[in-house]
């Protein structure tokens, strides 16, 4: 199957301004699935986008003034904006310049509150017979963390506007970033929910080599020592602040005859702590401090924004992700993190109870509930490297099957295969 020549796969994330980042990350593999799939992609992104993404990037058109985070920059309880009032008005405008027709699609990747009431508000305001394939996607959970939201209700009235207008299914499609969340959103939204799990990234050998090159000359990290990283913004939620009980815990506990012959030398962590869009929460800054002053040498923070490159060879030059994440804002909330940590061959230690911990465990990592714990898990990892290997391999393998960036294309385009648009 393959798309008609005039189908095309409209990736919608109104955050994305530049190279960097999550969102930069998810949109750019969604085109590569798409367009191995077939389809020709459009980008619809925020009006900050700058020179670097344009040039990189012509199928980028800027859309929307206004991204998720601007409520949070400018006041969790600031009433000066509607995001989706702005969401709504750059859809709608960009949906007719761009000529949109039935036999488009429109993927969000990562919706939020506004995302979903926009949706609802723009669907209303379409004929069905010129109305392209709504295809809304969220890694986060409204009862728990989802942002531009103010309580759980606000999304399911979205969601209900939208089945009462008899298209949930025909012209908008839901999907969830996992599995645990796409049963969680089934049951409270009360219509089917389907799992979408992240594409693929891929790695290349040349990645692996400059990898490589960045743990030797830029980390200094010796070929035989074990490398143990966190990603992503320094962030409470994300067990920012645990980072100093785990670090001091893992190299206190290396050593002892369980971990056959590990000492605290021969590991290292590598913390990205930069700071999250709306600054740096001083319980984070103290937890800086702290691993400021621990052992010198064997933890290397990197507090300055990561390009792309960088980011992908923190992550390749690792033996171990470490994820101490809430469990109660990720129980099942989704994670590229961890998407991309597996499918990079990398073992994982997560929090117990929450979705990363689910997916490190079944890849041959560890959980763990308290810091003490976490760090037992990493030493546990590295003293029976060879075991573990073989549960990751298998895991690997299976999940690479079935996750490839073609696939994910295919879940997508085969659910409004009904309307006519593959042949």
């Amino acid at each position: 199957m393959s798309l008609r020549s005039e189908g095309r796969f409209i990736i919608v994330d109104p955050s994305l301004s530049d190279l960097r980042g999550h969102h930069y990350q998810l949109t750019l593999n969604a085109d590569s699935a798409a367009r191995e799939g077939g389809a020709e992609c459009v980008w619809l992104v925020n009006h900050a986008a700058d020179r670097n993404l344009l040039k990189a990037h012509p199928q980028a058109r800027p859309a929307f003034k206004l991204g998720m985070y601007d409520q949070y920059k400018r006041g969790a309880k600031s009433k000066d904006i509607s995001l989706a009032d702005e969401m709504t008005a750059g859809l709608l405008l960009a949906i007719d310049e761009l000529g949109v027709t039935s036999n488009d699609r429109l993927f969000f990747h990562t919706c939020d509150g506004a995302t979903y009431e926009a949706a609802a508000a723009v669907v209303e305001e379409l004929a069905l017979d010129v109305m392209p394939a709504f295809h809304l996607c969220t890694p986060y959970d409204p009862v728990g963390v989802m942002p531009n939201r103010t309580k759980p209700g606000e999304v399911t009235r979205a969601i209900d506007l939208i089945g009462s207008l008899g298209l949930i299914g025909v012209r908008v499609f839901l999907y969830a970033e996992n599995d645990l969340l796409a049963n969680h959103l089934s049951q409270l939204w009360r219509t089917p929910v389907t799992a979408l799990n992240l594409p693929m990234p891929a790695f290349s050998d040349e990645h692996r080599k400059a990898a490589a090159l960045y743990r030797q000359d830029t980390l200094n990290i010796p070929p035989a020592d074990r490398m143990v990283c966190v990603l992503g913004s320094a962030r409470i939620e994300k067990g920012f602040n645990l980072l100093p009980d785990i670090v001091r815990r893992t190299f206190e506990f290396a050593g002892e005859s369980t971990y056959n012959g590990l000492y605290a030398d021969d590991i290292q962590f590598v913390i990205q702590a930069t700071p999250q869009i709306v600054g740096r929460d001083p319980v984070i800054q103290k937890a800086i401090d702290r691993l400021q002053e621990q052992a010198a040498g064997r933890v290397t923070l990197l507090e300055h924004s990561l390009e792309v490159e960088e980011y992908r060879s923190v992550l390749l030059a690792s033996d171990i992700v470490l994820m101490p994440y809430e469990p109660a804002k990720y129980r099942v909330r989704g994670s590229g993190i961890i998407s991309e940590a597996l499918t990079a061959g990398k073992f994982a230690v997560a929090s117990e109870g929450s979705y990363p911990g689910h997916m490190a465990s079944l890849f041959g990592g560890g959980t763990g509930a308290m810091p003490r714990d976490m760090a037992r898990a990493i030493l546990e990892i590295l003293a029976s490297w060879e075991t573990r290997e073989r549960v990751k391999h298998d895991a690997l393998k299976a999940w690479t099957e079935e996750h490839t960036p073609a696939r994910y294309f295919q879940r997508i385009a085969s659910r409004d295969v009904k309307r006519g648009l593959l042949q």
